[in-house]
């Protein structure tokens, strides 16, 4: 891997929005995210962002204060607004040799010459929705292991969990809709939707350009 392979994950994810044609942030000068590289196990991983809460800013762009401080003001699409993180590298190990309950490896831009790349923090969420005739006011996938490879609050799947190898009541990659407004406690801020009770839908390893465009599609229809 090297600085260019990078440098050209962002240049696919600006082409992705960018071919969208609705998406703006009039806070940034045009530009779609912020982006930066942060150093993490030992390696570089390139830095996607956009919509962060102040925390979160100060994690991933910890070497730029100008920047953290861009990474607040999201994607927005007429009421719409959405948030995004990805923290990605490209792959190129062995498939076979890894724990697919501890990584997200996915498919991103085989003909641009990344065919897969390692998801280390992730997630997209689409707020402020207009009124819609499926009812939907948020919606947001997340790649999330903070909780996923604690034991279950339900006894009965303790042994589906040692099967599986996540807790499937909070499974790493997760879909949430309709979720709640934003919590905080004092160890980490609480995303929406992070009740007991909340519906997580287990979901595969999704393509990141794809989950874009995908939401892109759906909100040009309203």
């Amino acid at each position: 891997m090297s600085i260019n392979d990078l440098s050209l994950i962002q240049d696919i994810f600006c082409e992705c929005i960018r071919d969208i044609a609705v998406l703006e942030r009039f806070e940034s000068d045009g530009r779609f995210f912020e982006s930066d590289s942060i150093r993490k196990e030992k390696t570089d991983w390139i830095v996607i962002a956009a919509g962060l809460d102040e925390s979160e800013a100060k994690q991933f762009f910890p070497g730029n204060s100008k920047r953290a401080e861009r990474s607040a003001a999201p994607l927005r699409y007429k009421s719409c607004k959405i948030s995004m993180l990805f923290v990605v590298k490209p792959f190129d190990g062995d498939m076979n040799s890894i724990s697919m309950s501890s990584l997200l490896i996915t498919p991103f831009a085989p003909n641009k010459n990344i065919p897969l790349i390692r998801i280390r923090n992730a997630f997209l969420n689409v707020y402020d929705i207009p009124d819609n005739k499926n009812k939907l006011r948020n919606f947001r996938w997340e790649w999330d292991t903070n909780h996923s490879f604690e034991e279950p609050y339900e006894k009965w799947l303790r042994s589906w969990k040692n099967e599986i190898g996540f807790n499937p009541a909070h499974p790493p990659s997760h879909f949430h809709i309709n979720s709640e407004s934003y919590k905080e406690n004092i160890e980490y801020i609480k995303r929406a939707g992070d009740s007991i009770d909340d519906l997580r839908i287990s979901v595969g390893n999704p393509n990141p350009l794809s989950l874009i465009l995908s939401v892109a599609v759906w909100l040009r229809t309203l």
